[in-house]
């Protein structure tokens, strides 16, 4: 049991290691390409319907993808925690 829970965790890990790591490189490309001005200058007119400032263009773009991404990994467990529940009624 510990043992399968050990290699859970190492590949949970694993995967948010390497989502980091692709976010990085990507916030990399966008700032070694200064395109986070044409991002702000084109998402302005909504950062302004918001109510942010133009600038904040960029961060709301990095918060939506860890939102997504965190809203997808809680759907994903509740679907396998629901489908191991489904799974043992049908044994029992």
């Amino acid at each position: 049991m510990i043992a399968a829970w050990s290699i859970s965790m190492l590949n949970l890990v694993g995967c948010i290691i390497l989502y980091i790591l692709v976010l990085m490189f990507i916030q990399t490309l966008i700032e070694q390409y200064n395109l986070k001005e044409r991002l702000s200058h084109w998402l302005g007119w909504l950062m302004s319907i918001s109510g942010l400032e133009p600038s904040m263009s960029f961060l709301w773009i990095v918060a939506n993808i860890v939102g997504y991404a965190y809203g997808a990994g809680i759907i994903k467990a509740a679907r396998r925690a629901l489908f191991k529940r489904s799974l043992r009624a049908r044994i029992a």
